[in-house]
């Protein structure tokens, strides 16, 4: 070809290829923008969202407490039948408390949100006008019967004001969740258009990968993280933990629920929060942590939680918690880790665990010193000796068990408090004694094990073991070992001191069960027969089994104690507890819930045998006759009965329900049982 045509075509390729690659860079730079655009649209979306589901989810959860059952209905109620004072007060500021909140409501409120509002601030108003009138009338010396039939109260239109407001959320975060679907399926679109021209303009390669990844990033976000998390968890020996922002579990493994004394994780997912096996500042300090995690105050937080199992035993867990994303969603991973042992150890042998420290190194000083003294020479020896001696007697004045062994296990001194734990008199009688020829094989096989490994490894050891004295007796006891060396650095020997907690751990048996029970009458406090109560509640919901409610009243109980004094009307309360627990089976469980208001739980019970039970214990309660200092008296009881499923299916609903129909019993006559 002539070589200006070849400079010709040769220029004419190059113009062509420069137009192809300006064409290819502007097409990619306009999809990059248009992805940027979805980007930024998706994160307003998603943070707009977040803002309000956690303002919603604390301000919803926050009224229906302040409404519910336990709030001002209840208390407005108990208000009518008791006549009590301090009722009508906290009735009233939980209906200050709920006017505040719908006054923050309105700050991002819909139009339809504040139809719901208004209507529930009007409900508000004339309960707070009801209440007042009722008062104003008590103050005036209105009866009882009177104040029955004039006042009455609807909760009807402000709880379905608020379940007006719940739906409404509801349709709110569905719709912030298709608005984050539009933009993603937008950024699909605008990624297929790009692999589509990709070919065509590969000089823009760059750029197009740049474009996918971002893209990309978004449709595949949450399920990466979901799947890392999954991993994490199922693989981890601590116990792991996802809850929503309500604090409702939605994720956890087998550790966690072995941690909480379950049989398997499911069982977990059934409660309605965490903060059913913790304490009430225990699971405030939860509650806590959760908004300043939601907030971005903190970034992570670590915390010892005292936690209470299934079982009803007590466990500490060291807590990690911070923010993830769960299916799309803000939620919040703990991280467990059993620190029980731990804990128990450093309560009960902080006191005197420096000085144990300090006594075990003075022993392996000496016994090494004394094992140099030895191989020095025969001048030394006569010190060695006075050293031993010195040893000896220090071993011997100590009240804590104290031996040294060799490495065959046979003891080389000791002490008498040592020689008693084996039935010996004195300390001679085990000098060149094999323990293994003294305890049972179990015990001396387990210790047998836990000294080659301390003889391998060095240093020192601490564990808990249960010892079975001579006289058959158990005993829990803590050992401290370490090794002691020779001048060669070989390991001599084993150095020993033990510590008798056995007391320790029955006061902690005993603090339990006060945790857990009324101190005056024996029967089960507010919170553990709540526990005891979703417990049955679950079973009976697995295996489809009836279940009874009965709430019990000691009629004129204030008047007890105002005529024959607090000390008749505390045995009047004991009387009762014994004569019903007399009556119950051993499933059965019987709580006080304050004052002299008591609740039965029924297990295997229909609410014909229920209504049974309670009319023959009203009877046999009616018939008790009281000595007190003006001669004697009886008491007569009022109960209210509910039953499972009938009436609800959570303790609280059950306990409402039992609690409306006590209120019937007491406004009919008292002195009988009414059914829900």
């Amino acid at each position: 070809m002539d070589p200006v045509k070849r400079r010709l075509s040769t220029r004419v390729i190059g113009l062509v290829s420069i137009a192809f690659i300006v064409l290819g860079i502007t097409t990619v730079v306009g999809l990059s923008l248009r992805s940027n655009g979805i980007l930024g649209a998706t994160a307003t979306t998603w943070i707009d969202f977040e803002r309000l589901a956690q303002q919603r989810l604390l301000d919803l959860g926050t009224l229906r407490e302040l409404l519910g059952y336990g709030g001002f209905i209840h208390d407005f109620h108990d208000y009518l039948l008791h006549g009590d004072e301090e009722r009508a007060e906290q009735a009233g500021y939980k209906l200050d408390g709920a006017i505040v909140l719908l006054e923050r409501y309105r700050e991002d409120a819909s139009v339809e949100e504040l139809r719901d509002i208004e209507t529930l601030e009007d409900t508000l108003v004339s309960y707070r006008a009801v209440l007042e009138e009722l008062r104003d009338e008590r103050n005036n010396g209105l009866s009882i019967p009177a104040v029955d039939n004039r006042f009455q109260i609807n909760d009807g239109p402000a709880l379905d004001a608020l379940n007006g407001l719940t739906d409404r959320w509801r349709r709110s975060a569905n719709e912030a969740r298709d608005a984050m679907g539009n933009a993603v399926a937008a950024g699909r679109q605008a990624m297929e258009t790009t692999l589509w021209v990709m070919p065509a303009f590969i000089l823009a390669g760059g750029f197009v990968v740049v474009l996918l990844r971002n893209l990309m990033a978004i449709t595949r976000e949450s399920g990466r993280r979901e799947a890392k998390f999954r991993d994490l968890f199922e693989g981890s020996i601590n116990g792991l933990l996802i809850m929503g922002l309500d604090l409702r579990p939605l994720y956890a493994n087998e550790a966690m629920a072995t941690m909480l004394g379950l049989p398997k994780s499911e069982d977990l997912m059934e409660r309605a929060t965490l903060a059913d096996f913790l304490p009430e500042e225990e699971a405030r300090t939860l509650s806590e942590i959760r908004v300043q995690l939601l907030s971005g105050e903190i970034k992570r937080a670590v915390l010892r939680l005292e936690v209470l199992r299934e079982d009803r035993f007590i466990v500490w867990l060291d807590m990690n918690a911070r923010t993830v994303e769960w299916n799309g969603e803000t939620a919040i991973q703990l991280a467990f880790l059993d620190v029980t042992e731990q804990v128990v150890r450093e309560r009960e042998m902080e006191f005197n665990r420096a000085e144990l420290e300090n006594q075990t190194a003075e022993l392996v000083v000496l016994a090494e010193d004394l094992h140099v003294e030895r191989e020095r020479s025969e001048a030394a020896r006569v010190e060695a000796e006075e050293r031993r001696r010195f040893l000896q007697t220090l071993l011997t004045t100590m009240p804590s068990p104290i031996f040294y062994k060799d490495l065959e296990g046979r003891v080389e001194g000791c002490n008498g408090a040592f020689a008693a734990l084996y039935g010996k008199t004195s300390d001679a009688e085990l000098i060149g004694s094999n323990l293994t020829e003294l305890a049972d094989a179990s015990f001396t096989r387990r210790t047998a094990e836990i000294d080659a490994e301390l003889i391998a490894k060095g240093g020192t050891a601490r564990y808990e073991r249960v010892f079975t004295m001579p006289n058959g007796e158990q005993r829990t006891m803590i050992y401290n070992k370490a090794v002691y060396n020779k001048a060669n650095g070989d390991a001599a020997g084993i150095v020993g001191i033990i510590a008798d907690i056995s007391e320790q751990k029955r006061m902690e048996e005993a603090l339990r069960r006060l945790a857990t029970t009324d101190p005056l009458t024996g029967a089960l406090n507010r919170r553990a027969f709540m526990d005891a109560a979703r417990i049955n509640l679950n079973r009976a919901g697995r295996y489809q089994e009836p279940l009874a409610v009965v709430l019990a009243d000691i009629d004129h109980f204030k008047k007890v104690n105002d005529t024959h004094g607090h000390a008749t009307g505390d045995e009047t309360l004991k009387l009762f507890v014994a004569t019903v627990q007399s009556a119950l089976r051993e499933t059965d469980v019987l709580g006080r819930m304050g004052g002299e208001e008591f609740a039965i739980l029924l297990p295997h019970t229909a609410i014909d045998a229920a209504m049974g039970l309670a009319n023959r214990l009203r009877e046999t309660l009616a018939a008790i006759v009281i000595p007190c200092s003006t001669g004697t008296f009886q008491f007569t009881v009022s109960m209210g009965t509910s039953s499972f499923r009938d009436h609800g299916d959570t303790i609280d609903a059950l306990l409402q329900s039992a609690d409306e129909a006590l209120y019937v019993a007491k406004s009919q006559g008292r002195n009988r049982v009414v059914s829900a």
